[in-house]
């Protein structure tokens, strides 16, 4: 698949069971999938960017991957001092059903998908805002 740009993977698991994904000298991420048979790819990624203010817009790219799915699930995850206003784009709200949780991560997970995902960069705008009265993080 195409490697993602500044991102740093966090987990990478074929089929339920966690995988090592190794880079092409093309620079290429390969992703080792078992022969002639579907594979449910759960690949999870961070990338730095600036700090989120009280409220704003922030743009972001579901990557262009080169890989054909069924569906593909994006789960944003938004510091708990935050609420998600509004989302701009061709992927729809969805109600967690199972989908993966990351290890370590304490914030609030909102949740995505989109059909026939053809290996496509999606860009996405999330509108954010802190609720007046909010108690800064680590204070109650």
């Amino acid at each position: 698949m195409n490697a993602i740009p500044d991102a740093q993977i966090w987990s990478l698991q074929v089929n339920g069971e966690s995988r090592n994904l190794y880079t092409h000298e093309q620079g290429k991420w390969i992703i080792p999938l078992p022969e002639n048979t579907a594979s449910i790819v759960e690949l999870s990624f961070l990338q730095s960017g600036q700090r989120l203010g009280l409220e704003g817009r922030l743009d972001l790219t579901l990557p262009a991957t080169g890989l054909v799915a069924r569906r593909v699930n994006l789960t944003i995850g938004l510091s708990s001092r935050l609420d998600l206003i509004a989302m701009d784009s061709d992927l729809d709200p969805a109600v967690e059903q199972g989908w993966p949780r990351v290890d370590g991560f304490t914030g609030v997970p909102y949740f995505f998908t989109r059909p026939f995902y053809r290996g496509a960069a999606v860009p996405v705008s999330i509108y954010y805002k802190e609720p007046i009265g909010a108690a800064p993080e680590g204070q109650s």
